[in-house]
């Protein structure tokens, strides 16, 4: 039998098509969004066959066949979901998987042209989670049983950017792991720093601009500035100083290893801000 899922997590829906044996034909039918047409799916002779009935029009993507019958079990084949965050939904198709790395082709909806598009840097990424909440699509790449990488990406100003890189792999000469951590900085964080100036990499600041939408309901209206330097929880921070476009001001304290605390003075306390499938405040630690 076909089994049919769905999935509402924040802003993000999926629905999932999982093929339990490899001679049947699953479908889906999803409506892209408010302004979009609605969709069918299916897969017939090798290809994935997505017709609009209301425009009688049809677009087809190869497919390869060998991926329907199920590894190690129940295998999505295709998905709908909004990889980009832009409230419509796109179509993401199973391409390959291995014992633990599955990869997808991914056809992001373009409103302007009616029509899908695929994204090859998506295509790239191994095993990806999409996160509504944060605007966030994170990846975890097993290598061996040693090795494996970790990333987080975001959508800037419409292209995939990775934010953070983390890989760790055995060295056999030294027998000695390697840890290698990468952080994306933009020309101007760069230039403060080259300057001497203290910076936020782009992920952190995406973190706290994300934090303070939720936690404090507004948007940042200014770049950070920094106010101090600290001790929380035995960490150095720095304290950040944001203008709200409520007219308020929020200070978030940035630890060196990553860790993100939202200040709210002396007699309300500082907290550190979790980001799992929500972004919330943690507990109380100054």
């Amino acid at each position: 039998m076909t089994l049919l899922r769905g999935f509402v997590a924040s802003s993000m829906i999926m629905v999932l098509v999982v093929a339990a044996m490899a001679d049947e034909s699953p479908s889906l039918t999803f409506k892209v969004g408010d302004d979009a047409p609605t969709l069918t799916v299916t897969i017939e002779d090798g290809l994935v066959e997505i017709t609009d009935a209301d425009r009688e029009r049809t677009w087809n993507i190869p497919f390869d066949e060998e991926m329907v019958s199920p590894v190690g079990g129940s295998l999505a084949l295709f998905s709908a979901i909004d990889m980009n965050f832009d409230g419509y939904l796109d179509l993401q198709v199973l391409a390959s998987r291995g014992s633990h790395n599955v990869y997808y082709d991914c056809y992001l909806w373009n409103a302007q042209r009616d029509s899908f598009q695929k994204d090859r840097n998506l295509e790239k990424i191994a095993n990806p989670i999409f996160d509504g909440a944060r605007e966030r699509v994170t990846s975890f790449c097993h290598v061996s049983a040693t090795d494996h990488s970790e990333a987080e990406y975001s959508w800037i100003e419409g292209n995939l950017t990775r934010l953070w890189h983390r890989g760790l792999s055995y060295d056999d000469k030294t027998e000695r792991f390697i840890i290698v951590e990468e952080r994306h900085f933009t020309e101007s964080q760069i230039e403060r720093h080259l300057a001497g100036l203290p910076a936020i990499d782009d992920r952190t600041a995406s973190q706290i601009r994300s934090a303070a939408r939720v936690l404090l309901d507004s948007d940042i209206a200014s770049e950070g500035r920094l106010h101090g330097e600290a001790l929380t929880e035995g960490k150095e921070v720095g304290a950040w100083l944001f203008d709200l476009e409520n007219g308020e001001v929020a200070c978030f304290e940035v630890a060196l290893d990553g860790s993100l605390y939202l200040n709210r003075g002396t007699s309300e306390g500082t907290f550190l801000i979790e980001f799992g499938e929500e972004i919330t405040l943690g507990e109380r630690v100054y």
